[in-house]
């Protein structure tokens, strides 16, 4: 999807070249890029910039800035709408940038070099929907620490999103996609007006935009559609590695036969476990073709009884987006210019996941009314003797569906221009930024434990089924409401709306998000009182004062402890920071035999945070060029990150995670420390032992005011070549290094989990502590783990480092006709464009004082070693025609940092996701003058993913790096007055 995406600026061939060309890059002029505040071209500074342009934006064929960024090689891909979807919680929507993986709060999102306020309460990371696509100019991003530049937040690098200004004259557009299967339909109009007052002192533009795209269900992806999953390889059953024999094999419908839909009667004495039809009857549930855990198998073929979770997973939201942004300036003197910057956006997401459940939670009475014969014959003399579970889904509910809309306003305002200080001309620009960000949230068919109970506890009453805590002298259960009890019925698909409503209950939260910053940023260079052997000094400064608010208001009913939600208590928090930077290039040598160019760069930037105190940030740079067809360049520096309000003041906080359990007979042999140490833990019933595997269970989060800021020491070298003996040609290789330490994070739940079972020494007591098994052997659940506490600490260590290698040239073909006749057809422009990243290291160490203790990502799913993105432009006249492709590397599906000494490449039959190469075609046609009496049309036709590559085998829906839908197919129209 992507075309057009440069790492440099072409050479200055390109400044002569047509309008199609300098849409294709950055404009070599005395420009601000993004990894600079001083002024001068891209390939002049040490830093290594990546564009993004419009053209490239309208090639991909869609209006998500999320899913364009991701695509470049340097970016994960975990932070994008498609990631966030089917997340049942405050993430469903969120589009964020997520440079180098490292997380979207270490990537600072700028727009026109400014701070933008965050999306997501407690954080300050950006949502990219709050970025009118259509108002994009282009995109630079900056792949590396820019602390000193831009402050915190801009650890791995910076994402500075550039808009349309000084417009005139009208535009409109209009575009609509659609995939094979009518999938992923997706449409978006925008109209922008503007033009110039006061003689040409002032211009001013308003825009309007709506986008949005239909839903799509993990079932309705044809491979999504087999409901797949691993099981138990029956020829290795204890899950001993090193033997050569892959511990679990990938199967067909995996789903469980102990809970479904129209609930599932389980017999606790014999194991016999009874489904039900539509009409009520139970039938007995299919024999498994495989085991997946104690709960889930697979079936070899859809099973009409048994419960699959792809049935409700949601792989794509429905989602609807209108806003309008208007831009002016007015230049009140000479020499000073006013400006503002505002904006309205509000979206709106639809999105739902599985329904409720109760599982072994329930026994059916003997007297239960809604038993009828068929049933009691199933359950036998077991019924009376209290061994029948009614586990159920309740797909009556249509799922836990949840509404969240999401509106941000934002008003940049200020003022710019330059005077005459004797000593230098000083550019300056003063302005004041203020967002909010307002998320609301509804969720609907969520369990209240309680009602369910008494509900479920229907008996004949003189009147009819009633609640048999309707009855006199009955009590009700524990937990609840005052709400009148209304019987539900567990054996059929579909109870009344009473029942419903009173079993469920509509929750709301809504997050609160403020911004105000007061910047002031100078420039000037010493031409007038001091010229070094490259010419003169130049300087930036500047300084910022910044408040950042939020607030986490949760439902008041979820408050009381009577829903299956969590009780989470309101998050509130906030902190306010001054930070002052200063900037300097030296140009040391120039136009010299050996020295074309020698510059050297430095930038510090001080920050006294009220929650996290002072921290620095530097960093120093070189450009070093001995002839003019060769440059290479690097920086080193220092960045820092200070703890968002999430991480600062998050109160103690109730939540859920999805943990496997160590000590579990398929997995007990994975470590070589784990089966003795768990036959220590008392709380186990015995070895070996089957767990709930896969289970979802409570946590409790809390944030800690005593973090410090987080600290990043990055490294980039480079070399620049732009031969002149091949005229519009640039090609830069450039090495990075990342490194953070005391790294901000919650240790992850099944880090702590397996921290306390595969400790050397016996049970690592500092984790285990942190875990809750069920103690009660009465309670179906003994001996799982049931609950797990947490806390954000200044713990862990990242390092990740690679090569980009990027690549433009453009140039004239016509030149080719006249020397090799059968290319005359050919004649015209040509762009060629290429990025390239190629992993060396991407680790993780949970505990940085654990250097031992590492966990190496790099060639597993999500970091593949190599990735790739380029394309091909020829326009001839009115017409351009485009090719993308995009390739992802071979990776593996098991965890590698563990493979060389317990084999974890037998993980599954299916260990590694062979190469992908995705492939695009567009074309575009410009008719200017007198159609639909405009001063021009565009009109484009596209076709991603051409060659239709499938969602690959074992990958599952949530691993956007590759495609969903097969070919996709789109189509547009821009006219301009």
């Amino acid at each position: 999807m992507l075309a057009g995406v440069l790492a440099m600026s072409a050479p200055a061939v390109a400044q002569a070249a047509q309008e199609e060309r300098e849409e294709a890059v950055t404009q070599v002029g005395e420009i601000v890029v993004t990894g600079s505040r001083i002024a001068r071209p891209n390939l002049e500074q040490p830093t290594p910039v990546s564009t993004i342009t419009q053209q490239a934006i309208t090639n991909s064929g869609t209006t998500n800035l999320g899913d364009i960024l991701a695509e470049m090689p340097g970016m994960g891909r975990g932070n994008t709408v498609r990631a966030n979807a089917d997340s049942g919680g405050t993430l469903v929507g969120l589009n964020q940038a997520n440079l180098r993986s490292l997380g979207a709060t270490r990537t600072l999102t700028l727009v026109n070099g400014k701070r933008h306020v965050g999306g997501s309460a407690g954080s300050t990371a950006v949502d990219l929907n709050a970025v009118p696509t259509a108002l994009v100019k282009s995109i630079e991003v900056v792949t590396g620490g820019a602390s000193a530049i831009y402050g915190s937040d801009a650890v791995s690098g910076v994402v500075n999103i550039l808009l349309r200004d000084d417009f005139e004259g009208a535009e409109i557009g209009a575009t609509y996609g659609i995939a094979d299967g009518s999938l992923n339909e997706r449409w978006s109009i925008d109209a922008t007006v503007g033009g110039n007052f006061a003689d040409g002192k002032g211009n001013a533009a308003f825009s309007l935009f709506a986008d949005g795209t239909n839903q799509v269900m993990a079932p309705d992806i044809p491979e999504l559609a087999l409901r797949y999953g691993t099981i138990i390889n029956p020829a290795d059953p204890t899950g001993i590695s090193g033997n050569g024999i892959p511990n679990r094999l990938w199967a067909n419908y995996v789903g469980s036969d102990w809970i479904d839909e129209r609930g599932v009667l389980f017999n606790d004495r014999t194991g016999e476990v009874f489904g039900f039809g539509a009409d009520g009857k139970p039938v007995r549930q299919p024999a498994r073709t495989g085991t997946n855990s104690a709960a889930f198998g697979s079936f070899g073929e859809y099973c009409d009884t048994c419960f699959f979770p792809d049935d409700w997973v949601v792989v794509i939201p429905k989602s609807e987006r209108i806003g309008f942004n208007t831009v002016a300036h007015y230049d009140l003197l000479p020499n000073i210019r006013a400006y503002v910057d505002a904006k309205y956006i509000t979206s709106k997401f639809d999105d739902n996941y599985q329904p409720s459940f109760r599982f072994f939670e329930d026994l059916i009475a003997p007297d239960n009314a809604f038993l009828t014969p068929e049933i009691r014959a199933a359950a036998g003399a077991d019924l009376a003797a209290g061994n029948m579970f009614i586990n159920r889904f309740l797909g009556d509910t249509a799922g836990r569906a949840s509404t969240v809309e999401r509106t941000t306003t934002r008003v940049v305002g200020g003022l710019q221009g330059d005077f005459d200080a004797r000593f230098a001309q000083v550019d300056w620009d003063l302005s004041y930024n203020y967002g909010r960000t307002t998320n609301h949230f509804k969720q609907f068919g969520t369990l209240i434990p309680g009602n369910y109970a008494a509900a479920l506890d229907a008996v004949q009453g003189p009147n009819g089924i009633v609640c048999r805590s309707s009855l006199p002298g009955e009590q009700p259960p524990a937990g609840t409401t005052s709400a009148p009890c209304v019987p539900y019925n567990p054996f059929i698909a579909q109870n009344t709306a009473e029942a419903l409503a009173y079993v469920t209950h509509d929750a709301q939260r809504e997050h609160k998000l403020t911004q105000k910053v007061f910047s002031g940023v100078f420039s000037f260079d010493t031409q007038r009182f001091l010229n070094l052997p490259g010419g003169p000094v130049g300087f930036a400064g500047g300084f910022e004062y910044r408040e950042e608010t939020s607030a986490n208001i949760n439902d008041a009913f979820v408050k009381t402890g009577l829903s299956e939600s969590a009780p989470q208590p309101d998050a509130i928090g906030g902190f306010d920071v001054s930070e002052y930077f200063v900037e300097v290039n030296l140009p040391l040598l120039a136009d010299m035999s050996f020295a074309h160019r020698l510059s050297v760069d430095a930038a510090y930037r001080f920050a006294d945070y009220s929650h996290a105190g002072e921290a620095e940030a530097w960093k120093v740079g070189f450009l070093y060029a001995p002839v003019r067809d060769v440059s290479f360049r690097g920086t080193y520096g220092k960045a820092v990150r200070a703890p968002n309000i999430t991480e600062a003041f998050l109160p103690s906080t109730a939540g859920f995670a999805n943990i496997s359990d160590p000590c579990d007979a398929a997995r007990i042999n994975s470590n070589p420390n784990r089966a003795a140490n768990c036959a220590l833990d008392t709380r186990i019933p015995q070895l070996p032992w089957n767990s709930n595997t896969n289970a979802s269970i409570r946590t409790m989060t809390g944030g800690n005011p005593n973090l410090n800021p987080e600290t990043s020491e990055s490294f980039t070298a480079g070399v620049v070549l732009q031969p002149r003996w091949i005229s519009g040609l640039a090609l830069t290789l450039d090495y990075f290094s990342i490194e953070i330490e005391d790294a901000i994070a919650q240790v992850a739940s099944q880090t702590i989990i397996n921290n306390c079972y595969d400790s050397p020494g016996g049970l690592a007591q500092q984790f285990c502590s942190l875990i809750d098994r069920e103690t009660d052997p009465n309670k179906p659940l003994f001996g799982n783990i049931i609950m797990l506490r947490n806390q954000y600490v200044n713990t862990s260590k990242l390092e990740t480092s690679g090569w980009d290698i990027n690549l433009s040239y453009l140039t004239s073909m016509d030149t080719w006709g006249d020397k090799l006749s059968f290319m005359s057809w050919a004649q015209g422009d040509l762009t060629v464009n290429m990025k390239a990243t190629h992993l060396e290291k991407y680790n993780t160490f949970q505990f940085q004082d654990k250097p031992d203790v590492i966990n190496m990502s790099r060639g597993e799913i999500g970091n593949p070693v190599w990735r790739l993105t380029s394309s091909v432009n020829w326009t001839r006249g009115p017409l351009t025609l485009g090719w993308e492709a995009r390739f992802e590397d071979k990776v593996a599906t098991f965890e590698t940092t563990r493979s060389l000494s317990t084999a974890q490449e037998e993980s599954s039959d299916i260990p590694y996701i062979d190469g992908q190469v995705y492939h695009d075609f567009i074309a575009r046609l410009r008719l200017d003058g007198g159609v639909l009496y405009a001063d021009k049309t565009e009109l484009y036709v596209g076709v991603n993913n051409v060659f239709d590559e499938r969602l690959p085998y074992s990958v599952g829906f949530d691993q956007s790096a590759y495609e969903l839908f097969g070919r996709q197919f789109f189509g547009g129209i821009r006219i301009s007055f």
